[in-house]
């Protein structure tokens, strides 16, 4: 969106790319959920997706992902809560603060 800037718009794309990669490598193809929410100078990030119905495979080498997602949203003075939600599924929000872009 023109309105959030080319870096905030890059910077948030990547965050989602990333959450749906780890839900692929993690969990396998279930049902996921994508929530952006834009309330004053806070863009809001939300990836949930539900259990697997049977235990994933071995997700190969471990990667950066989670910490390349919480380096993004520093960039912008923001932060990144990770875990797993009631029902077996597992949940990402990572926030960006407009005001604070590099």
């Amino acid at each position: 969106s023109a309105s959030l800037g080319r870096t905030a718009s890059i910077t948030a794309y990547r965050i989602v790319q990333e959450a749906l990669t780890n839900v692929i490598k993690h969990a396998g193809h279930v049902a996921t959920r994508v929530e952006v929410t834009l309330a004053g100078q806070v863009l809001d990030l939300r990836v949930t997706n539900a259990a697997p119905s049977a235990p994933p495979g071995d997700p190969g080498p471990g990667g950066h992902g989670l910490d390349g997602i919480r380096r993004r949203a520093g960039l912008f003075g923001g932060a990144v809560f990770a875990g797993p939600v009631p029902g077996g599924g597992y949940a990402l929000r990572a926030t960006l603060r407009l005001g604070e872009s590099p």
